[in-house]
């Protein structure tokens, strides 16, 4: 799956639990961002977006962190990067992230947020459409 707010929304609902809201009154959570107001059947609503946690570092921090607190483990590779715990002595050609504790769930995207958030999905079960 591509990185972008498609893929957000699905870290946003299965990471942190939170679905999009819909009113900014009743909303309390963190996953969601609030970015204008638009008039719908004579109605002022607030637009809301998620977090781009697939392609900016400081929210993809923020899934290792909740992640964190049920995998025993994270990892993250580089391209060009060696895994030389791996009886294979694999060298990565792309952004691969691992989160794990008795299973490892790996991950490769575009970028390292990308592959952070595919990894965290992979962890909690969601089969995307690509795999």
């Amino acid at each position: 799956m591509d990185f972008g707010p498609g893929l957000d929304a699905l870290v946003a609902y299965h990471v942190f639990g939170e679905e999009k809201p819909e009113r900014r009154d009743h909303y309390g959570g963190s996953a969601w961002i609030a970015t204008g107001w638009e008039m719908v059947a004579g109605k002022t609503t607030c637009l809301f977006l998620p977090c781009p946690f697939s392609t900016e570092w400081k929210y993809a921090g923020r899934v290792v962190q909740e992640m964190d607190r049920n995998m025993e483990f994270f990892v993250l590779q580089g391209p060009g990067s060696w895994d030389t715990g791996n009886p294979a002595f694999v060298q990565y050609d792309c952004w691969t992230a691992f989160f794990g504790g008795d299973v490892r769930h790996e991950a490769s995207g575009t970028a390292a947020p990308h592959a952070i958030c595919l990894a965290a999905l992979a962890a909690k079960g969601v089969k995307l459409e690509d795999d």
